[in-house]
């Protein structure tokens, strides 16, 4: 009897396992939309001397080495995007991104130059997705953006009695804008899911957010 009761017992977390992992995995139908909000970090773009018109016209510039301190880039990325079918969506980011850094300038006529840069970026990227796997409580894709950045650039000589001192202000300019998530995993309900990215651009070398979807067929 007791040998019984545990083979059903066995049975039984085998059927509720199996039946589990069906739920998980199984084919997702995507929804019509999707907004989603999230925090990156890093930024590998960042500008140097751009507000430094001495700089810009002298030879300094050229063959300068950068060494960073302090060095905090952080992007606030939205966006919304609408799916077709049940692997490729396309839509619009809206990303804002902020650069702190001091760094230290060297070449072979100066040393140990120390300026800071506080870099600020809107940027407007139309985006396109494809999801390479799409089941029931996880997904994984892939995301690519581009378009162009609002730019405002503040720089300042932190050695004002130094051998090279230079009169640094803000600028402002546009760019091109870009990301490449290369890869991306979301996980959660029907409704709401969390996600992470990995990737290279204005967003960062990773992101962390939520979504919600609506529209569903």
């Amino acid at each position: 009897m007791k040998k019984t009761f545990t083979i059903l017992i066995l049975f039984v977390a085998t059927l509720f396992s199996t039946t589990a992992n069906a739920q998980f995995f199984r084919a997702r139908e995507l929804p019509k939309n999707d907004v989603s909000l999230n925090v990156g970090f890093g930024n590998p773009d960042a500008d140097h001397f751009q507000s430094c018109p001495v700089i810009q016209n002298s030879n300094w510039a050229e063959g300068a080495y950068y060494g960073y301190k302090d060095n905090v880039a952080m992007s606030l990325n939205c966006s919304y995007l609408r799916n077709f079918g049940n692997r490729f969506g396309t839509g619009l980011q809206l990303s804002y991104v902020d650069l702190i850094a001091d760094y230290q300038i060297s070449n072979k006529h100066y040393d140990a130059c120390w300026a800071s840069v506080d870099e600020s970026m809107l940027c407007i990227m139309p985006t396109i997705r494809f999801y390479w796997l799409n089941h029931a409580h996880f997904a994984a894709y892939t995301r690519l953006a581009g378009g162009i950045g609002f730019h405002t650039i503040d720089e300042k000589d932190l050695n004002l009695h130094d051998d090279l001192d230079f009169d640094c202000g803000k600028k402002t300019k546009v760019k091109a804008a870009y990301q490449v998530s290369a890869l991306g995993i979301e996980w959660g309900g029907q409704l709401i899911r969390g996600f992470a990215e990995g990737g290279y651009g204005y967003q960062g070398f990773i992101s962390f957010g939520v979504k919600a979807t609506f529209g569903h067929r």
